[in-house]
């Protein structure tokens, strides 16, 4: 009987906090990062981070046969009209890359898109546009990049 009681007492509290935390922006968010375009897919965890209502930063650790990358980008955020849960991204940051054989990739990254807020879901996504600098040597641009995510909300 105890233990019955508990556990309606511990859906229901879950069920609240999953609608207090729906009502209101996020704070933090952790999931599934892909970093795609140019030939190269990189795939694994990423995480989001608030400073301010429009202030944000995104962390991501991106693996590939034979390679990792690490991504740090701010991004400012701002509100569409009548569009509950929807934000436009704008911002920049960086990529360090490393090879198993050794070698490493220093890359520049501009970053606009679109997070959406999943309304009455702890769920999150993001889609973007990351155009690329390397600064490598044989670096260029790399235009035709792209990022997905799709996030649980923690906070």
């Amino acid at each position: 009987m105890q233990k019955k009681r508990f556990s309606i007492l511990l859906v229901l509290a879950l069920a609240l906090s999953t609608t207090f935390v729906s009502a209101q922006a996020y704070k933090s968010s952790l999931g599934l990062a892909v970093d795609f375009g140019g030939g190269r897919t990189l795939v694994g965890p990423g995480f989001k981070t608030f400073f301010s209502e429009k202030m944000g930063v995104a962390a991501e650790i991106g693996f590939l046969q034979g390679a990792v990358g690490i991504t740090g980008l701010f991004q400012h955020h701002g509100n569409f009209p009548n569009a509950k849960g929807l934000k436009f991204i704008a911002g920049g940051g960086s990529t360090l890359a490393f090879a198993n054989g050794g070698g490493s990739e220093f890359l520049l990254r501009a970053t606009t898109g679109l997070d959406y807020k999943i309304d009455k879901a702890p769920l999150a996504m993001n889609f973007e546009w990351r155009p690329t600098f390397s600064l490598s040597p044989g670096g260029g641009i790399i235009p035709g990049r792209f990022g997905f995510g799709i996030r649980y909300v923690l906070k």
